[in-house]
């Protein structure tokens, strides 16, 4: 858990800076910053940015704090906080200049306004800056004649900076990508916005003084609203929004308070009030001078008469969207929600479609429907909440007796949009659901229907639960048991939900979390019968992140009498960023239909490891004819348009316009005649150009008398150009590429078919490509018949070396079969393509072998990279089978040493070591890529990391 940074201005030079550490309760004073410590922001580099109030000499000073290093404060750049001096030089009345506020800009940069005390009566020094941490400059951007100052800044969802001036009440916006100042005009006359702060849906809310009213601008419709007064006069003084969405307010007075903009206005002091009034947050206190939101989700605020720091522990929030699975329509629920710890309190809501509200830390709830003139009722068990969130549910109402059978993987209870946390893997015979970190984000059921008349059949085989240390397998059938902090009921059947046993072998498991804890809960289901229509994902490399393992193979079994209508990927599919082929597989002798075509491949990028759903239209033989264009696979909720295609034979280009909306990748099929084929594709977004790959971005595949390309495109793009040529054949030599070996060359022929021959290619176009890069062909180049079938061959040849480092490049991890291709053009200007095959394998290396070479004397080695995906973090695992020295350093992609994380003596065996991304000064290092290197008596192991944020 991270620690809460504060400051004090008790005078100068006597202003504290301290840490307060939620999990242990306890403060450290850091000592004496020599400023007056007025306002404070973290960086995205972890470090501490603030600004000081007035001295008796001069104010404003602006000053950086590293937590990781010692505290040594001073005016130079060793020293710790680093005191950079005035912000703004030579203002008229140096000991009244103040830094109001300070914050961090998405760009990185910190943003902060001037200004001096109230009573100066001068206003020569309103003004905003930014500092630049690349730069360590502070740079001006703007003054504002008339004003005393810029008393609050916030940065908005869409990166600008939004600002209020006193005594005006003016609020402004800074925009760092045109540098334009654009004032917005005064929301409450004779008011100052003294607090700033961006609310999850975008909007920016603001706080009065002296009167006390809320106030929201909208930058879409460019509008104010004045919801009223929620602290009576003098006002409010600090603001900021909790991670649930709720606006968490400080009086001047001393009150505190809470505003919901997703809930009705009706201002009071009880739980059903909004704004709610909590009174006095501390005793004695006349003003909450700041407030701020902790990683634990609390909310954290200090005082300003005796410095008395608070902290507020707000109640999950959960908004509940009750649809019916007959026709995912909205409704109407009776549901009670009550208190597991306090049997006194319950909530009902009567005849509700939707619910918004509090509720207890552990809850459970009842609920009662009828659907198609039948009433059902149900009651669950309890399950938990963390503090400060806010979950978004839908609740499926299920006729017990009248929905269809459930198939694998249904929801009854989920958070809304089934976040990657919930995840399934499913391969020839077994099924495997996995949930993590579900404490707090809903209840999951999982249904499975062994009956021999509907696909797919699963039995439940096991289940078990793990917190990363101990794992628990729940023995036999049982209704429920409880491990590792959650409770799990399963069997075949379950008192609450008997309509769902047919005297076969369903299975339900639900899923309820008892605390924060993290952990895994699989479930592995056995198919028991065989069912060759699937659909079947899997890897050709696997992306930027090196695995000490091969990926498994996934597949998704379909009933294959359903491809004559579109049909969805699911459930989720979760793997490592990266790209993958999804081929897509139907049995011929299931289908009814023969116009179906039997199967064919999608190139798909796993950027953030999921695969949520992907609607695949069927494929028709009496669709393929050349250059149509259509959707065949896309987010099944999003839409996709083609507009104004362009069709150019004579110069063999296809463009379109395309208006879309997926959330992930969509592909697009483009068909050709067999005698051409794709030798450039290239995407536009707003006028740049964005190169699409061979391999990764469009695959083919043949049917008689055409080739198919399944295009892979992202939302971004909106036109379309696709080159093509005419069709050739590329033999490559040798037919297996050893990583490991020493040869010179990569042999290539390539016979092109009537009207054009060999003879005709211009051999110095001749490229081999594979992904975004590419190998130009080396002489001698001849023109032979080596298949000996009466059709000319060109023979090129390729550097060996070359094609490994394109390789290395794309991250290929062997043994894989890769179609390479060859392009180039014929001596009149025609284009032309070839394609072509070899397995690439490294054996007994694995994909560390593109690394450095290592030296005969190496007596350890790196076994495995593993990120923390939930964490910036890196595991290196290495082993050593000697009692040796071994020294661990860190380099970024450049060369320069980023961290010595090791030198020590380390005893034979495996041993395990955890980069935390910070580099040798207590930095936090940037995303990207970094080696690690272990050196140990002269011999040396390198391995590449990828470092993710």
């Amino acid at each position: 858990m991270e620690k809460i940074y504060g400051g004090t201005s008790d005078g100068y030079p006597q202003s504290h800076m301290f840490i307060y550490d939620p999990s242990t309760q306890s403060f450290t004073d850091l000592g004496t910053a020599g400023i007056e410590i007025y306002c404070l922001t973290t960086g995205k580099d972890s470090l501490i940015y603030g600004g000081s109030y007035k001295t008796p000499t001069i104010g404003a000073h602006f000053f950086i704090y590293n937590p990781q290093l010692p505290w040594n404060p001073g005016n130079t750049p060793g020293n710790n906080p680093y005191d950079l001096g005035p912000a703004i030089p030579n203002p008229s009345v140096p000991s009244e200049a103040i830094i109001y506020d300070v914050a961090t800009g998405t760009d990185g940069k910190i943003y902060g306004g001037t200004g001096y005390a109230y009573d100066v009566g001068v206003y020569d020094y309103a003004r905003i800056f930014f500092y630049d941490p690349a730069t360590n400059q502070i740079t001006v951007l703007a003054s504002f004649s008339g004003e005393i100052g810029v008393i609050a800044l916030t940065i908005g969802a869409d990166g600008k900076v939004y600002g209020s001036l006193t005594p005006s009440g003016k609020v402004f916006i800074y925009d760092p990508t045109t540098g334009n100042i654009i004032y917005l005009g005064i929301p409450l006359p004779n008011n100052t916005i003294r607090g700033l702060t961006t609310s999850q849906d975008g909007k920016i809310y603001g706080g009065t003084m002296p009167d006390g009213h809320l106030i929201s601008y909208d930058p879409q419709t460019g509008n104010f609203n004045d919801f009223g007064q929620v602290v009576a006069q003098p006002g409010i003084w600090s603001i900021t929004t909790g991670n649930n969405g709720r606006i968490y307010i400080g009086g001047a007075n001393g009150n505190f308070v809470s505003y919901d903009p997703r809930m009705a206005w009706n201002p009071g002091t009880t739980p059903d009030n909004n704004p709610r009034d909590y009174g006095v947050a501390v005793s004695g206190e006349d003003r909450i001078r700041c407030l701020t939101v902790g990683t634990d989700k609390l909310i954290y605020g200090g005082t300003a008469h005796h410095a008395h720091l608070f902290v507020f522990t707000p109640k999950p929030i959960i908004n509940i969207h009750f649809v019916s699975y007959e026709n995912g329509l909205p409704h109407p629920v009776d549901f009670t929600i009550f208190d597991v710890f306090k049997d006194y309190w319950s909530k009902s809501f009567y005849g509700v479609t939707d619910i918004l509200t509090e509720v207890p830390s552990k809850f459970g709830y009842s609920y009662f429907y009828s659907s198609l003139e039948r009433e059902t009722r149900g009651y669950d068990a309890p399950f938990s909440s963390p503090p400060g969130i806010y979950g978004e549910f839908n609740f499926y109402c299920i006729d017990r007796l009248e929905d269809s059978r459930p198939r694998t993987g249904k929801v009854v209870f989920e958070p809304y949009g089934l976040p990657p946390t919930v995840s399934f893997s499913l391969s020839a015979d077994t099924l495997i659901t996995e949930i993590s970190d579900i404490a707090g984000e809903g209840a999951i059921d999982f249904f499975t229907d062994s009956s021999f008349s509907t696909l797919p059949n699963f039995v439940l085989k096991s289940v078990t639960a793990s917190d990363g240390i101990i794992t628990e397998e729940i023995p036999g059938v049982g209704i429920y048991k409880t491990i590792l902090g959650c409770r799990i009921n399963w069997g075949p059947t379950v008192d609450h939900h008997p309509d769902l046993c047919d005297g076969t072998a369903d299975f339900e498991i639900t899923i309820r979390p008892w605390s924060s804890s993290s952990y895994i809960v699989r479930s592995v289901f056995q198919k028991i019968e065989n069912n060759d229509g699937a659909i079947a994902l899997y890897s050709i490399r696997n992306g930027e992140i090196p695995l000490p393992f091969e990926l498994p193979k996934l597949s998704a079994v379909t009933s294959a009498t359903t491809w004559d209508r579109p049909t969805h990927l699911y459930p989720q599919f979760v793997g490592v960023p990266g790209s993958y082929i999804l081929s897509v597989k139907v049995d011929t002798a299931m289908v009814i239909d023969e116009d179906i075509v039997s199967s064919y491949k999608l190139a798909l990028r796993l950027k953030n490891g999921v695969i949520q759903a992907l609607e695949i239209n069927s494929l028709r033989y009496s669709q393929i004819y050349p250059y149509p264009i259509y959707v065949l696979a896309k987010d099944p909720y999003a839409s996709v348009t083609i507009l104004n295609s362009i069709f150019d034979p004579e110069n063999k280009i296809i463009e379109m316009d395309l208006s879309s909306t997926p959330r992930w990748d969509y592909c697009l099929a483009i068909v050709l005649p067999d005698s051409f084929v794709i030798t450039n594709v290239c995407g536009y977004s707003s006028s740049e150009s964005i190169p699409l790959s061979l391999n990764f971005d469009y695959t083919s595949f043949d049917v008689p008398g055409n080739r198919i390309y399944a295009i892979t495109l992202t939302s971004e793009i909106d036109h379309l150009k696709i080159n093509y040529g005419v069709y050739g054949n590329l033999d490559l030599k040798p037919e297996v590429l050893n990583l490991k070996s020493q040869g010179k060359w990569i042999t290539g022929y390539i016979e092109i078919l009537p009207p054009y021959n060999a003879n005709d290619i211009d051999h110095t176009t001749v490229e081999l490509c594979f992904g975004d890069q590419s190998v130009e062909s080396e002489g001698p180049w001849s023109v032979g018949d080596y298949d000996n079938d009466g059709i000319p061959d060109l023979m090129v040849k390729f550097s060996r070396e070359a094609i490994k480092g394109m390789l290395l490049a794309e991250n290929i991890i062997p043994p894989l079969d890769i179609e390479f291709l060859a392009r180039g053009s014929f001596i009149d200007g025609m284009k032309f393509a070839a394609l072509g095959t070899i397995q690439v394998i490294s054996p007994g290396g694995g994909p560390q072998e593109y690394g450095e070479e290592k030296t005969t004397r190496i007596t350890f080695g790196i076994n495995a990279i593993i990120p923390n995906f939930t964490a910036s973090s890196v595991r290196i695992i290495y082993g050593i089978n000697q009692s040796a020295i071994v020294n661990l350093k860190i380099y970024d992609a450049s060369g320069r040493l980023t961290r010595k994380l090791m030198n020590e003596k380390k005893e034979i065996g495996i041993h395990t070591v955890d980069w935390d991304g910070f580099d040798e000064f207590g930095r936090k290092c940037s995303a990207g890529i970094y080696f690690v290197r272990l050196e140990s008596q002269g011999a040396s192991d390198v391995a590449k990391i990828l470092l993710v944020r």
